[in-house]
């Protein structure tokens, strides 16, 4: 819809964060996948695990799960490994697979000059507007108590809620 999103996650050592409007400044100074451009490349050799068989029958399975109603949900995943003639922008590649991802969020993680990780996940990881970080809790969390007393009683909602145990 003409919008865009970033997403990051950002480690620090303990006590060597540096100032927030230095990380903004940095975040926004950061190339979006709609200027991701790169020249031709081609396949040289591709791995898909499992494969489209194997693919297959997971889901399959999953599906039949689901009708034993030993399941309510699941999540798949496959991982493919591509091998190209020349070397590649990380960002123009999510952006080739991401276009034929539906209501997907594409994630990357370039972590040097020759290595990057990029996904498409259903699940939004976190929002940024402004200054503000929002983020939903996807699988059962709670937040640190104020001692431990209160973190006990964190943790005893935790394991009580039909929904979180669900």
């Amino acid at each position: 819809d003409g919008r865009y999103e970033l997403v990051c996650i950002l480690i620090f050592k303990e006590g060597a964060a540096p100032p927030l409007d230095r990380v903004l400044l940095e975040l926004d100074s950061l190339k979006f996948i709609e200027e991701a451009s790169g020249p031709p490349m081609t396949v040289l050799w591709r791995k898909d695990e499992p494969n489209y068989e194997g693919w297959g029958q997971l889901v399959g399975r999953a599906l039949d799960s689901i009708r034993k109603k030993d399941i309510d949900k699941i999540v798949l995943a496959r991982r493919t490994t591509i091998l190209l003639d020349k070397p590649a922008d990380p960002a123009f590649l999510l952006k080739q697979v991401s276009a034929e991802a539906y209501n997907a969020y594409a994630f990357l993680f370039q972590f040097d000059q020759t290595h990057a990780f990029i996904g498409l996940s259903p699940e939004l990881l976190y929002k940024r507007e402004d200054k503000s970080i929002l983020t939903e809790a996807i699988a059962g969390t709670r937040g640190r108590g104020i001692d431990f007393l209160h973190d006990d009683l964190l943790r005893q909602e935790l394991l009580t809620s039909e929904k979180d145990r669900h």
